[in-house]
């Protein structure tokens, strides 16, 4: 059902485009005599929603998930009121159990026994229609409005390769950064399991933002919006149960690890006493001796790695744009 939603809104944002093109008269003398184009490049930064960030704490996402992107693209005004862009964006996200249960309490239990974390860099090309809140005509000096506010809806695609810090020993160091698709975390590809996932997917860019005039040559533009996925493995997390004959490097179950992957103030971060706190939360009647040992009674195998609800990112983006000039010149062949 969710595939089905996100793909009526492609459809309707195609129809909106249409309509919006054909009453404006797209190819009309005064809209082809009024068109220009320009390009950009900025950056700012990028949020993830999902299994380690829920939908249901959105501010932790935005002030604790805090990560960067950047972006060049190239924007065609057609009409008045709609415009087209092609962007392409770096955009690098991540989560952590840990984190998110240090800023909110709710679940922290199962958060810290379930210590998973990830980063993941996303690349992203996006085609996406961008319509004015108010008409502008042209580039020219009256063209242009000084203020413009206007909303985007399109489409992308992206690549992505989930990783995920290494089981930290317990020095001030940890064991690097590890490819996790290869791994299996959740048993993709085993018997009776969904088959691995992809490094490709697509989503759907939805945003709305502001254009500030500068002078005849450059705007800047402050934009946010959300990417709508129909993908749940952005972060390596889904409804996946643990994996059958799992190794201990395979850092799929991490409950019994002693401490935390992430150095915390450059230092590792000793869970022995969270666990053993989260652990009596959860099972106030059982008798814990071994944090290791006894993290399977507080989060057993047989718990789903995480739900079935699908990945987002959040970017926000600071973009310097110059207007291209009507013509360009070529020299002159001697």
């Amino acid at each position: 059902m969710l595939f089905n939603k996100k793909w009526l809104v492609v459809l309707f944002t195609l129809i909106t485009i249409g309509s919006q093109a054909q009453d404006n008269k797209l190819f009309s003398r005064k809209n082809l005599a009024s068109q220009y184009a320009t390009v950009g490049i900025g950056g700012g930064s990028s949020h993830y929603y999902g299994d380690l960030s829920p939908y249901s704490s959105p501010w932790v996402g935005i002030y604790k998930n805090v990560r960067w992107n950047g972006t060049i693209n190239y924007t065609r005004h057609l009409t008045p009121k709609l415009s087209a862009r092609v962007s392409a964006s770096y955009i690098r996200i991540y989560g952590d159990d840990n984190v998110y249960a240090s800023a909110y309490k709710k679940n922290a239990s199962f958060r810290i026994l379930r210590n998973l974390n990830f980063r993941n860099d996303v690349k992203e090309i996006a085609i996406s229609g961008l319509y004015n809140l108010a008409p502008q005509y042209g580039k020219g000096p009256n063209g242009r409005n000084k203020v413009m506010p206007y909303a985007t809806f399109g489409i992308a695609l992206f690549g992505h390769r989930p990783e995920a810090l290494g089981v930290n020993i317990g020095n001030d160091s940890t064991a690097g950064w590890v490819d996790l698709k290869p791994l299996n975390t959740g048993g993709q590809g085993q018997i009776g399991s969904k088959r691995p996932y992809s490094y490709v997917s697509v989503a759907i860019p939805l945003g709305i933002g502001v254009r500030y005039k500068l002078n005849s040559n450059f705007d800047i533009a402050f934009e946010g919006g959300i990417r709508l996925t129909y993908f749940d493995y952005l972060d390596d997390v889904g409804a996946d149960p643990y994996p059958a004959g799992r190794t201990a490097d395979d850092i799929s179950y991490r409950a019994d690890e002693l401490f935390t992957p992430r150095l915390v103030k450059g230092k590792s971060y000793n869970r022995i006493t969270d666990f053993i706190n989260a652990s009596l939360t959860a099972n106030p009647s059982t008798n814990y001796t071994d944090p290791t040992q006894d993290a399977q009674l507080a989060y057993p195998l047989t718990t789903l790695r995480g739900t079935a609800r699908k990945d987002s990112y959040i970017v926000t983006q600071i973009t310097l744009n110059y207007v291209i000039g009507k013509s360009i010149k070529c020299p002159p062949i001697r």
